[in-house]
């Protein structure tokens, strides 16, 4: 009867310690519903560099076109012996009025660029014919018919008397050369074209 109680007791005792005795039973962590995806890294957007501002390319500045040149204003001076003297016009840049050094009223024309190069009334010369032959040439100027007569030295061909006839003679210029008679002489002709425009009159 004795060993009865025990057992009863001890079946007692296991029942109380099975009671206290929780098994836990390891489960598997919850499965998520949803499958987190990876996201990629966001490229961090760095500021845009000021872009800078664009420059106009300068536009080279047109030359500007060079000025007409102006034309000289011609003067004029009496050449030929009062009363009845002629006109001369002149580039004041290319020549020079003096008075005649022997008659008063009249007036020489100097060249500013050749030296010995003068204008003056043509007074009449004697010469060789042996020694300066002759040459004529025929211009005619604004109407008016001019004989350009030349006598140049047979030797050197350089010109010894130059003279301008119109008017049947009564005008005539004669032009006195030292240095480059060539250019004086072509000179001294723009002198007696000009004036011829003029009727070598005032």
């Amino acid at each position: 009867m004795k060993k009865d109680i025990l057992i009863f007791v001890l079946i007692g005792c296991l029942v109380l310690l099975a009671s206290c005795i929780t098994v836990v039973i390891p489960t598997a962590a919850p499965v998520p519903t949803q499958i987190p995806t990876s996201v990629p890294p966001t490229a961090t957007q760095l500021p845009a560099s000021p872009t800078p501002a664009p420059t106009a390319t300068p536009t080279p500045a047109q030359p500007s076109p060079d000025p007409a040149p102006t034309e000289s204003v011609l003067k004029s001076a009496m050449v030929g012996f009062p009363p009845n003297g002629f006109v001369l016009y002149y580039d004041p840049i290319k020549w020079e009025a003096k008075p005649h050094e022997h008659i008063a009223g009249a007036w020489i024309l100097e060249s500013r660029e050749i030296d010995g190069c003068v204008i003056k009334q043509l007074l009449g010369h004697g010469y060789d014919p042996n020694q300066t032959p002759l040459t004529t040439e025929m211009l005619n100027f604004s109407g008016i018919e001019i004989t350009y007569k030349v006598w140049r030295d047979k030797d050197t061909h350089f010109p010894a008397i130059v003279g301008y006839y119109w008017d049947n003679n009564n005008g005539c210029a004669e032009v006195f050369v030292e240095d480059n008679p060539e250019e004086c002489l072509a000179a001294a002709q723009q002198v007696i074209k000009d004036s011829a425009a003029h009727g070598f009159a005032n």
